[in-house]
């Protein structure tokens, strides 16, 4: 599902599923994506305080779909760390 294309570039394969990523570092995709901007605390004026109290400031995006999306951010080089058993 995730795999390295290059040093600063991660490639998320999609069948279907859905992840969760930095909004804005989404930088190409090869398929059928849906993408849905969200923000802890949910929207509007609750939203916003409940950000502001709890120091929220980073907002994501879900990409969800059939295909691959590549996602960078700030040309920071990437580090995948295998994980296993229950996460």
């Amino acid at each position: 599902m995730f795999r390295l294309q290059g040093s600063k570039t991660l490639a998320v394969d999609l069948t279907g599923d859905a992840v969760k990523a930095k909004n804005g570092s989404m930088v190409a995709y090869d398929g059928r994506m849906t993408f849905k901007k969200m923000s802890g605390g949910g929207e509007g004026l609750r939203g916003m305080v409940t950000r502001r109290l709890t120091g929220e400031q980073m907002t994501v995006m879900e990409v969800s779909g059939q295909g691959t999306c590549y996602f960078a951010d700030r040309a920071s080089e990437i580090n995948l760390v295998a994980l296993h058993g229950d996460t």
